[in-house]
């Protein structure tokens, strides 16, 4: 593991995300930035402290995420269980957001948004008056159950770049998967004027290749750096389209 502490929030983005958590009276932690084994890093993420409503398990979240998972929270979860379930949620019951590991846990493949505190599992919900609302077993539960959890997935959609439920794979039958990934491409691609045709083939990548360098430093020291090259398609040929 490699500590850097000096490079912390130091983007204007970064910071203004920083102020977006203020203004929401959003209690946080930030976090030093930190590289692991296998091209897993966490950079400038915070540990959530307090927001409103109690959630467990929530370690490293990038900015954007916590921003937009406490958003989440506040202004769909809450509205939803009063209208849906006639009560108040307590708790937000979560599997947890960094883990160094690739998609669905295979061992090759692309690394998962877990494993740059970028993505957050959601399983359960708690109420004041005592139920437990869980993906796996409400998710094609009761009418009420089933109508609470669809609309936290159909809101979450405006929020993340990727939602993910029971209706995906069988891996996701217990929770509500949210990452930050493809948000942060559309981000790029509003600011980069991409025609939405392009911007669409870019989106989906045929595949990713991962590398990591390790390169001696003027100060002696020896850095890892992690490299990626996507390619999006093979129509010039096998070798093309990178």
């Amino acid at each position: 593991m490699v500590r850097r502490d000096n490079d912390v929030f130091r983007s204007e983005p970064a910071r203004q995300c920083l102020s977006t958590l203020k203004a929401a009276n959003v209690r946080f932690t930030p976090l030093p930035n930190q590289s692991f084994s296998g091209g897993c890093q966490t950079i400038d993420t915070v540990k959530l402290m307090s927001f409103g409503t109690e959630a467990t398990n929530l370690g490293a979240m990038t900015c954007p995420l916590a921003a937009n998972f406490t958003a989440w929270a506040k202004h769909a979860v809450a509205p939803a269980a009063k209208a849906f379930l006639g009560s108040e949620v307590v708790r937000i019951e979560t599997m947890g957001t960094y883990n160094c590991r690739n998609i669905n846990g295979g061992r090759s493949g692309r690394l998962s948004q877990h494993a740059f505190g970028n993505a957050v599992d959601v399983s359960a919900f708690i109420l004041k008056d005592g139920r437990r609302i869980s993906v796996l077993s409400g998710w094609n539960g009761k009418p009420d159950e089933r109508a609470f959890l669809r609309r936290l997935h159909q809101s979450a959609c405006k929020r993340f770049g990727t939602v993910l439920g029971p209706d995906y794979n069988a891996a996701h039958a217990n929770h509500l998967h949210f990452d930050m990934a493809q948000k942060q491409f559309d981000a790029v691609a509003k600011q980069l004027n991409l025609d939405p045709g392009v911007a669409e083939i870019l989106r989906w990548p045929m595949r990713e290749f991962s590398f990591r360098i390790p390169v001696r430093m003027d100060d002696g020291s020896l850095k890892v750096f992690q490299g990626f090259r996507v390619q999006h398609n093979d129509a010039r040929g096998p070798n093309k389209g990178g």
